[in-house]
C-alpha cells in the first residue's frame, strides 16, 4: 500500500517523496513534466527506539542528566536525529528514538550495532530494556 506523497513546493520545481514498500522513492516534476532524479535509486530510513532503565535516578533531574549525556553521545558519533520520546515524567525509564537515513542499507545495519555499543557503554547508569527497529 502506497502512502500519500509529500511535496516541497517551489515555483519552478516540485520535489516529491512517496513511501512504498519500505523504500523512499523520489521523483521530480518540472512544470508538470515527470523526470527521475539522478541522486540515488532509493533512500532507506531506519528508526530505532531504545527502551532505557535508569535505576540510580532518584529524580527527574538525575534521569534527564543521564539521558541527555546519552543523547549527546549518540548525536556526536552517529550524526543522527536523536530525541527522548517516551516516559518523560517517569524517574527511572526513558524511550529514546534514533533516526538514520542512507542510500546503503548495509551501512544502516552496521549503525544498529554501533547504537547498541554506545548505549551499553553509557557509563553504567543506563540499562537497555530493548531496541525496536523500524524500517521506513
Amino acid at each position: 500500500m502506497a502512502h500519500p506523497a509529500v511535496y516541497l513546493l517551489k515555483p519552478e520545481l516540485w520535489l516529491g517523496f512517496s513511501l512504498t514498500s519500505g523504500v523512499l522513492e523520489h521523483e521530480a516534476r518540472d512544470r508538470g513534466k515527470r523526470r527521475g532524479l539522478a541522486l540515488a535509486e532509493s533512500i532507506h530510513v531506519l528508526l530505532l527506539v531504545v527502551d532505557c532503565h535508569i535505576p540510580q535516578a532518584q529524580s527527574l533531574k538525575q534521569k534527564r542528566s543521564a539521558v541527555k549525556s546519552l543523547i549527546d553521545r549518540l548525536r556526536g558519533r552517529l550524526n543522527a536525529s536523536v530525541a527522548e520520546t517516551g516516559y518523560l515524567n517517569n524517574w527511572q525509564r526513558a524511550a529514546i528514538a534514533v533516526s538514520l537515513v542512507s542510500n546503503d542499507k548495509r551501512y544502516l545495519q552496521q549503525q544498529i550495532e554501533l547504537v547498541q555499543q554506545l548505549v551499553l557503554a553509557s557509563s553504567g547508569h543506563i540499562t537497555v530494556g530493548g531496541i525496536e527497529q523500524h524500517w521506513l
